[in-house]
């Protein structure tokens, strides 16, 4: 009956955490939304309703989207065209900010929730005995905290309930992947990885964390299987968009769309932005070394250093988790900290994989002592999501004012604070690269725990899976 109760207690807390978030989202929806994004998911809904999934990529409409999220672009335009057909265009910014709204709420489930299971999974301390209210009370708190410091990041918001962008929904997936992949459940994980693969191709920053875990931690015929399930789920999806010649037309799709901005950073606080940002990539810098160049290079070196650690610690380690977040949080951070042609919005999929690595690093730091909430936010990795996550706001209310103002001669001067950030931009460049630089190099040095101290997540902890 107990245990029945606090269940009810987690949905009903969960529930107004959601709610409240909700309610936020709903009220910010008041400013307008991202003016050249929201032409384009209007204009790409209209006419994927009108032209069908095989008529979408044509030379007469750009489209740089890859074809998973344009079914929910349709779905969009058809419920507008069915029940709001006269409607004005405020219809159409409410109804194409609403998906990516409903995966924060989502993501903050998924987050609310793994912070209870990591909990779960500690050790009790020593001088409380298990099951005890004081337990549930921080067991609870800290599911709180976490899921109240991601669902009311103002960063998120933005980039959901205000700009209307979608990273959202496809990071939604990259995160339910892992934890999946940390269940044991490898077929699953392949098919919600070809998802947000296919709503949105950045996803592949996360590929070299799945790999790594999946090749040392599942049998051969496992890789087959949920291999053959992935490859027919994404042909499946791509087939009416492409045809039969689903996978290089998509290719040449990816290709196209990489080449459309050419350019050092776009707006993004980076290595790049402390170059210049919207320079051309392919100018050499000397020795025959263009921007595009180097930029390769170091995501390639980053990659071998982040993969080569990552080996080393599953080696030593028989539980996952902590193991998993922590390189989810640095392969999703490497691309858009070191290569060109990044988008300010791309920083978006760390915020989710930072916050539960850092709740993982307080429990496991503190296992077997009375666990704080507030404790719990003063620990390093989170002093690190708040830094992160106030840089990413600055940089994305930045661009979010240049450009709704691009064609009204630009943002006002009485507005003070758009223009420091705007003469201080390499400053914060300087300090988003300095938190990466920062978090890569104590992958070595951080107590990483050995064998079965980590938090733990499901199957996989229990053995290799079958």
């Amino acid at each position: 009956m107990r245990e029945t109760t606090g269940s009810r207690a987690n949905y009903g807390v969960l529930a107004l955490i959601l709610i409240v978030g909700f309610a936020v989202r709903l009220w910010s929806m008041r400013w307008p939304p991202f003016p050249i994004d929201m032409n384009d998911w209007i204009a790409w809904g209209e006419h994927v309703l009108r032209a069908g999934p095989s008529g979408f990529y044509t030379d007469t409409l750009f489209s740089d989207s890859a074809p998973g999220y344009v079914y929910v672009m349709r779905l969009t335009a058809a419920i507008k065209n069915a029940f709001f057909a006269s409607a004005d265009v405020g219809t159409y910014h409410f109804l194409y900010r609403l998906p990516p709204v409903l995966f924060d709420l989502a993501t903050t489930a998924l987050i609310f929730f793994t912070v209870q299971r990591v909990f779960d999974d500690q050790p009790q301390p020593v001088d409380q005995p298990a099951d005890t209210s004081a337990t549930s009370r921080s067991r609870l708190s800290l599911a709180i905290v976490a899921g109240a410091a991601y669902i009311l990041n103002p960063a998120i918001i933005l980039n959901s309930a205000i700009w209307g962008q979608i990273d959202a929904t496809f990071t939604f997936f990259m995160l339910l992947t892992m934890l999946l992949l940390l269940q044991g459940k490898l077929e699953g994980a392949g098919v919600s990885y070809i998802v947000a693969f296919l709503i949105k191709p950045q996803a592949i920053s996360l590929a070299p964390a799945i790999a790594v875990l999946v090749l040392m931690r599942y049998p051969v015929r496992r890789w087959l299987i949920a291999g053959a399930i992935a490859i027919v789920m994404a042909y499946s999806v791509l087939f009416p968009f492409l045809g039969f010649n689903a996978f290089g037309r998509l290719y040449t799709l990816l290709n196209k769309s990489i080449e459309t901005y050419p350019y050092t950073s776009l707006f993004t606080y980076n290595l790049w932005g402390i170059y210049g940002f919207w320079q051309d990539d392919t100018v050499p810098l000397g020795a025959g070394l263009t921007p595009r160049l180097v930029g390769m290079l170091l995501y390639i070196i980053g990659i071998v250093y982040g993969v080569a650690l990552m080996i080393r610690q599953l080696r030593r380690a028989t539980n996952d988790a902590l193991t998993v977040f922590f390189f989810s949080t640095y392969f999703t951070f490497l691309p858009v900290m070191v290569t060109t042609r990044m988008h300010e919005r791309y920083l978006y999929p760390v915020l989710p994989f930072l916050i539960i690595f850092a709740f993982m690093y307080y429990l496991r730091n503190h296992s077997g002592r009375a666990f704080s909430a507030i404790r719990g936010v003063l620990n390093v990795p989170f002093l690190l999501y708040v830094a992160t996550t106030a840089l990413h706001t600055i940089n994305l209310y930045y661009v979010y004012l240049y450009y709704l103002h691009y064609d009204t001669g630009g943002v006002d001067r009485a507005n003070t604070l758009f223009y420091f950030i705007e003469g201080t931009a390499r400053l914060w460049s300087v300090l988003t690269l300095l938190i990466f630089i920062g978090f890569a190099l104590m992958a070595p040095s951080w107590s990483l725990p050995r064998r079965d101290e980590q938090p733990q997540l499901g199957s996989l902890t229990d053995g290799e899976p079958a």
